[in-house]
């Protein structure tokens, strides 16, 4: 069996690095789940199939937004081989005409093989702001109720049976434990807080911050990761005058951010996902935490991490955390390192995931 994982992200940006993990982790699921895997994705210098380059973007910076925007699919049609696949796998972007082109192409190769989309967030709308934005909306509308005819499935994060007419399986995001080590925690005399991500207001670690202000408490607070949210964030610290107590990292890879794992005590999941309308969480993060040995903090719901496992809590609604209640949690998941790493094994590695989506089709 073959199948073909197309992700239109450019997965050089390190901003992106937690979606190039999952396109990773797709790959990597499927491989286990018996398939011969090849991958679509945009690199810094152009769009890739595999290590091969299909089309190098021009350098001007405008002319490569064109060319993500109007031949992605153009180029993916005219390059694969569209009858040698039984399945595809693809990272939902807004409907346009490309897309369903695309979809029927395959369709018409062979039709039997299985579509399935990956809806990494629904409902969306509020993602995609300004007149461009509006005017992408539009035709995302006109073009999104076409899907059915070829999508065969949708993995969504959400409670809903389907989507546009598309059956959805309410699957959640995994990880590849292997790339996931222990931590080996470092002793510290005071209470050492870890946030890695991408950061955006939905992310709410204002919640974090305003609550270490209100703090007398002997803590750290780590932010690694840089995104949009990030200059705000840099300024609200600076505001409170946390300089002392909170500390920000760019984006860590490998032995950098095992170490930043190694020195930390409770990690910070996302904290206000319900900002943009949606109110259960899959945030990639809460796994690497987990599948270290890391307990976590999160706001709404992720049905993979039930309060009752012991080694995650959730602060719900839109205010401070209180930071007296997470010394409380710490000092109750002292020895857990293991537990929590035995659970991602059978619960969250992508090799369980997608077993579960290529079951359901």
């Amino acid at each position: 069996m073959r199948a073909l994982v197309i992700y239109r992200v450019d997965i050089s940006n390190l901003a992106n690095q937690g979606v190039s993990k999952k396109m990773q982790g797709h790959v990597y699921g499927l491989t286990q789940n018996g398939y011969e895997v090849d991958v679509i994705y945009i690199s810094e210098n152009g769009l890739y199939l595999n290590q091969n380059c299909l089309c190098i973007f021009n350098k001007n910076s405008v002319s490569r937004g064109i060319f993500k925007a109007r031949t992605f699919y153009k180029v993916i049609k005219a390059r694969i081989d569209a009858g040698m696949y039984d399945l595809v796998l693809f990272r939902f972007h807004l409907v346009m005409e490309g897309m369903i082109r695309l979809f029927a192409m395959l369709k018409s190769h062979s039709p039997s093989i299985k579509i399935i989309i990956d809806m990494p967030t629904y409902p969306y709308e509020q993602e995609w702001k300004g007149a461009r934005g509006k005017l992408l909306l539009k035709i995302d509308e006109k073009n999104r109720q076409r899907l059915s005819k070829y999508v065969d499935l949708m993995i969504h994060y959400g409670k809903e049976e389907e989507i546009w007419g598309i059956p959805c399986i309410n699957s959640t995001n995994g990880i590849i434990t292997a790339k996931a080590p222990l931590r080996i925690k470092e002793r510290s005399d005071k209470l050492e807080l870890l946030a890695v991500g991408k950061w955006a207001y939905w992310h709410g670690l204002d919640r974090i911050i305003y609550g270490v202000s209100e703090s007398e408490i002997d803590l750290h607070l780590t932010i690694v990761g840089v995104g949009p949210e990030s200059d705000h964030l840099t300024k609200l610290v600076k505001e409170l005058s946390l300089e002392n107590r909170v500390s920000f990292e760019d984006n860590l890879i490998g032995e950098s951010l095992n170490r930043a794992f190694d020195k930390a005590d409770i990690g910070i999941g996302t904290l206000g996902i319900q900002r943009k309308g949606v109110m259960l969480d899959s945030s990639l993060k809460h796994r690497d935490y987990c599948s270290r040995g890391l307990p976590f903090i999160l706001g709404s719901e992720d049905i993979d991490f039930p309060e009752l496992l012991g080694f995650v809590k959730y602060f719900p609604g839109d205010g401070p955390i209180d930071i007296g209640q997470v010394l409380q949690f710490y000092e109750s998941t002292k020895g857990v390192e293991e537990r929590m790493m035995v659970y991602a094994e059978r619960h969250l590695d992508w090799a369980v995931k997608m077993k579960e989506v290529v079951d359901a089709l």
